[in-house]
């Protein structure tokens, strides 16, 4: 019996070997699982810039002045032609010195967002003493946009005269004066500005 009882317990030591062998080779024999993928996540975007547009610089009076005031007429590198202007001087007794002022073939810088309908470089002895401009805005535009110019203008800069239909002030070595008159039609008006030294105001 005692034999018995041997053979019956080695078969049966046998048997669950063989029943574990296979279990345990398919377990060393898996592949572990792949990790995660990021492939899911969400992509990353930058953050959205948004672009401010720059101020135009037609707007601001000091744009008019393209060279130096007191530069000489002969240094002058574009084709001018001279303009006559009838002025008064009547009140002077004659003691100003006569002006001579010019247009130019170069294009002309633009004010306040137009195209300038007159752009002239004024010289007393051939030295640069005005700089005349001249453009034509709508009546309903005008108004409202000459005030609100003035306003701009004279916010840093030391003012001389303020009001409709007038603008007059200085900053550093400039000084401008501004007015808004009627225009040849009855649907537009005409702003002009004259720039000159400020220690020179004519």
């Amino acid at each position: 019996m005692a034999d018995a009882h041997r053979t019956l317990a080695g078969r049966a030591w046998r048997g669950r070997l063989r029943f574990l062998a296979p279990a345990a080779l398919a377990a060393c024999s898996a592949t572990p699982p792949a990790p995660a993928s990021h492939a899911s996540r969400p992509p990353l975007h930058a953050p959205t810039v948004t672009a401010t547009a720059a101020p135009d610089p037609s707007f601001d009076w000091r744009n008019l002045v393209v060279v130096p005031f007191g530069s000489d007429l002969r240094d002058m590198h574009a084709s001018l032609h001279e303009v006559l202007f009838f002025r008064d001087d009547a009140g002077d007794d004659g003691k100003r010195e006569p002006e001579d002022c010019y247009s130019s073939d170069e294009p002309s810088p633009r004010f306040v967002g137009h195209a300038t309908d007159h752009y002239y470089q004024c010289f007393r002895n051939d030295r640069l003493t005005r700089i005349q401009a001249v453009v034509t805005l709508p009546n309903d535009e005008a108004p409202g946009l000459f005030a609100g110019l003035c306003d701009a203008w004279l916010k840093d800069g030391a003012p001389s005269s303020r009001g409709a239909p007038v603008c007059e002030g200085r900053d550093g070595g400039a000084a401008f004066s501004a007015r808004l008159d009627s225009a040849a039609d009855d649907a537009t008006t005409e702003l002009s500005i004259v720039v000159h030294p400020a220690e020179a105001p004519d």
